[in-house]
């Protein structure tokens, strides 16, 4: 595997057609209607991985501020993806970590997200990362599938 130059910042809205490609390429809903808005509310939560050499967005990560599962904000993924040509090569890593960085600087320890229970390769990857199944969330998509609700403890780097 070459060595690869991947940067990871801060979604600006230029960046809006290569997201919604991967989106469209990897995911089962379109988020395109939320960019614009997540960019807005929490721009440090809303990054991109660009390849330096080809200058090509070829990842992002959605996340928003939520009390919905615990009485102290925490972060919750409303969308992670890599391009396919660029899975298995830990970007999606990277986005994750940034991530964290981004939330403990806001006094933000606690980070979850939904999986479809189906879904074996992220459920993998996700475990891999330090996140914990919580539940099974019966017909959490609107089409009628489970997820299970995973919740990542983020720890400080000192």
């Amino acid at each position: 595997m070459k060595q690869m130059n991947i940067r990871i910042r801060e979604y600006i809205p230029i960046d809006e057609e290569s997201v919604y490609k991967i989106n469209k390429e990897t995911l089962e809903v379109s988020f395109k209607s939320l960019y614009n808005i997540f960019h807005r509310n929490n721009p440090d939560l809303f990054l991109v991985a660009e390849d330096l050499i080809s200058n090509k967005i070829v990842g992002f990560i959605l996340v928003t501020i939520t009390k919905k599962f615990e009485p102290r904000d925490s972060g919750i993924i409303y969308a992670i993806a890599i391009s396919p040509n660029y899975q298995n090569r830990g970007i999606g890593r990277k986005l994750i970590e940034k991530l964290s960085e981004n939330l403990v600087r806001r006094n933000i320890f606690t980070l979850y997200l939904h999986v479809k229970e189906s879904n074996y390769k992220a459920i993998q990857f996700y475990s891999n990362l330090g996140f914990k199944k919580l539940e099974l969330v019966k017909k959490f998509y609107s089409w009628g599938e489970s997820a299970f609700r995973m919740k990542l403890n983020i720890q400080k780097n000192n």
